[in-house]
C-alpha cells in the first residue's frame, strides 16, 4: 500500500513536468526576439570593444538558449 502511494505521487510529479515543459513552439521564433536581435548585436560590436558585465549576461543567455 505504501510503495502504490509514493509510486502515484511520482507520476503525478512526473505529470506536471511533463505539462509544464518547454516545447518546440515555444522556442520556434527564437531569433526574431528583441533579446536575441541585441544579444547578435553585441556579439557583432565585442569585435571593437568590451562588454560589460550586463551585455555580457545577455549574450551568455542567447548562447545558452539558443544551443
Amino acid at each position: 500500500m505504501v510503495h502504490k502511494r509514493y509510486k502515484t505521487n511520482e507520476w503525478r510529479r512526473d505529470l506536471t513536468q511533463m505539462r509544464s515543459r518547454v516545447t518546440t513552439e515555444d522556442v520556434k521564433d527564437i531569433n526574431k526576439t528583441e533579446p536575441t536581435e541585441k544579444a547578435i548585436s553585441l556579439l557583432e560590436e565585442s569585435k571593437n570593444h568590451l562588454l560589460n558585465t550586463y551585455e555580457y549576461y545577455q549574450v551568455r543567455d542567447y548562447m545558452l538558449a539558443s544551443v
